[in-house]
């Protein structure tokens, strides 16, 4: 019984994973001794006769199998495993490299954690005060409504028979209090604009509408605190700086937005129908061309756009998705949501498509005729575990989930301001081919720009495309294809080993990139790998490949074990040949063929490196020229794909 008690205890600590980072010695001296056994049931006894290295090897295992369902298939359940245990090996890294202090257990109160938990205190002393302002403002917004609907049902009595055979009532097309539309014209961002009224023919000429110039809508979406956010402003003055004539208008639906978040979605089709009446207004009083409206709605304001766009008597030209919310809306009717059918182009950024709980905050199918995916529309850069924790500390719960969410609005942002530095997508069909580089290409409108900039594509089908950024502006960056044969004699399944690479430009030279393989290397074959740098290095002049020697990293611990472990390290396994890189730039479409620069040493081992120079036989890859065969009475033979029959002739005429 006590045995079993020990068992569990060790099960539990291991949890805790922080407690193990302060044991790297001992893992890494049973790493090391792996090497010296070739002999996979010595090593299997030499890990499991020894109670304390049975009891390591025991609790890595447990921590790398936390947060999996042990019900789940094990072809399932080891994926998950292997990906929380990297999981924890990366935060460990980040606290010595970021906060440069030893990884603690944040289960025990430590000042790391003081911030935040000051933070939540500080908080916590407002909620009070918030919480009644929350009740008075929803009493107030439940007596409107309520007032409202005995209006509008006291005009329906009052109607006339042809009104009612209509389905309509004399109740006049304006738009409700609860929608505003404020035109910005001053670059001052302490300006409160001009207020439009709908119905009232003097506000046009008061507030100055150009009716010739392109009409831009921002559309926020749902509020927690009832206020405007900081990224509205910045995206007007923004959208002000590239059309200093256009209209910019910020649609104000506060009122319906700061509600609880079902109320919320609710509100959006009311919206967007007023928002519809508003644009046949200026249609019919000034001739507003439709096509010349851009609305561009964030999280649940791109749902509204999209409702707008679907009321409205015409074709609105363009709207802009910046993130649609997700949760109410995903898998949903196209009626129900933002689509293609909404206007005439309709381009989505989607960055913050990661689920939790079942839910994910951002809509993670595509709804647009162009949808692009930043990182894979997830996890953005420069919104990891440590910079939430620290805005969750000083600017509260809100403020941290924010971060990805709002990247949408931010590179939207970036694609106005920055006209040379701009962001390129790439068609592809998932996130994991895109890793491996193969979807850099930019024949047959398969690449586009990002942003404000985007070409016009309308596709029968949804496109979905990706790109990585940086973490701050400009976002934009350069993305890098890379293809390597892997040449190995020994006879075993695919490796997993480290390698990194230094890109060395005409301008300047990059540092050390790991290369991210979605899968392991495979052996007597061409893998491919995205390279991402983050400033123009110029033409492409050397490449260093080096394979990682002592583990650098707790993740590359952990998959130098796990390759222990799996197939038995031999001296013969850790030995790999390449002898070409080959390698394309997204953004020049250009390809180049690299060659080791020592002919005779191109085989690689842990803690060595080779260097890569452009090939003596021709630095850049020529396109490929069709074959036009010429027979023997002088005539010529096209080849077409699909013309088998003249292929044959040919081969038979050549033989």
């Amino acid at each position: 019984m006590d045995h079993v008690i020990h068992l569990m205890d060790i099960a539990i600590i291991a949890t805790d994973l922080a407690l193990y980072f302060k044991k790297r010695t001992m893992f890494q001296k049973i790493v090391d001794l792996s090497k010296t056994y070739e002999d996979d049931n010595k090593w299997v006894d030499f890990l499991s006769l020894e109670t304390t290295r049975k009891e390591i090897v025991m609790a890595m295992m447990m921590t790398a199998c936390d947060l999996s369902a042990i019900t789940k298939p094990w072809e399932v359940q080891s994926k998950v495993a292997l990906s929380v245990a990297a999981e924890f090996w990366e935060q460990g890294d980040l606290e010595r490299t970021v906060l440069d202090q030893q990884p603690i257990e944040f289960s025990r109160f430590h000042e790391a954690i003081l911030p935040m938990y000051d933070g939540l205190l500080n908080n916590r002393k407002e909620w009070k005060a918030q919480a009644d302002v929350y009740d008075e403002k929803m009493k107030a917004v439940e007596e409107e409504k309520k007032k409202k609907e005995e209006a509008e049902a006291a005009k329906a009595q009052d109607g006339t028979i042809a009104d009612l055979l209509k389905g309509e009532n004399r109740s006049e097309d304006v738009v409700g209090p609860n929608v505003k539309y404020c035109l910005q014209k001053s670059l001052d961002p302490e300006d409160v604009g001009c207020y439009l009224n709908p119905g009232q023919n003097d506000s046009l000429q008061e507030c100055g509408f150009n009716a010739t110039a392109k009409t831009i809508l921002v559309i926020h979406g749902w509020t927690m605190s009832g206020m405007f956010e900081k990224w509205l402003q910045k995206l007007v003055s923004a959208i002000q700086e590239r059309e200093k004539e256009a209209n910019v208008l910020v649609v104000d639906w506060i009122n319906l937005a700061h509600q609880v978040y079902p109320d919320a979605v609710n509100h959006t089709k009311t919206v967007g129908h007023d928002i519809a009446k508003f644009l046949e207004w200026l249609k019919d009083e000034l001739n507003l061309p439709l096509q010349n409206v851009h609305m561009i709605g964030y999280s649940l304001g791109a749902h509204v756009a999209g409702y707008a766009g679907n009321y409205v008597n015409g074709t609105i030209g363009r709207i802009t998705g910046l993130d649609p919310a997700g949760p109410m809306f995903e898998g949903v009717d196209s009626d129900s949501r933002l689509s293609p059918d909404d206007a005439d182009f309709v381009d989505v950024l989607h960055t913050y498509t990661r689920e939790a709980l079942g839910v994910s905050i951002g809509i993670q199918q595509p709804v647009g005729h162009i949808d692009i995916y930043p990182n894979g529309g997830d996890s953005q850069p420069g919104c990891g575990l440590s910079d939430i924790l620290g805005t969750m500390a000083y600017r509260g719960f809100g403020e941290a989930v924010k971060c990805e969410h709002e990247r949408s609005v931010y590179l939207f942002i970036d694609s106005l301001l920055n006209k040379d530095h701009q962001s390129f997508a790439y068609r592809c069909t998932d996130p994991s081919r895109f890793k491996k580089g193969i979807c850099l290409s930019c024949r047959k409108n398969r690449c586009n720009n990002l942003g404000y900039n985007i070409k016009k594509m309308r596709n029968r089908r949804n496109s979905k495309m990706y790109l990585k950024t940086r973490a701050d502006m400009p976002f934009g960056g350069y993305h890098y294809q890379m293809k390597m044969h892997v040449f190995s004699k020994a006879d075993g399944e695919d490796k997993d080993p480290t390698f990194f690479v230094k890109l060395y430009g005409a301008h300047n030279d990059t540092k050390d990139h790991s290369v991210d393989l979605p899968d392991k290397i495979g052996l007597n074959f061409t893998n491919s790998f995205l390279v991402f740098t983050e400033e123009d290095i110029g033409d492409l002049l050397k490449i260093k490949l080096s394979w990682e020697g002592a583990p650098k990293s707790w993740f590359s611990i952990w998959k130098k074990m796990k390759s222990v472990l799996y197939s038995g390290g031999t001296k013969e396994n850790q030995v790999l040949e390449v002898r070409r890189i080959r390698v394309k730039c997204g953004e020049t479409q250009k390809k180049f063929t690299f060659c080791a620069e020592d002919p005779t040493a191109t085989k690689i081992t842990p803690g060595n490196e080779i260097t890569f120079v452009k090939c003596r036989d021709g630095w850049e890859v020529k396109p490929r020229k069709s074959l036009t065969p010429v027979l023997s009475n002088g005539g010529s033979l096209l080849l077409y794909p699909k013309d088998w029959v003249s292929k044959i002739i040919f081969y038979r005429l050549i033989r």
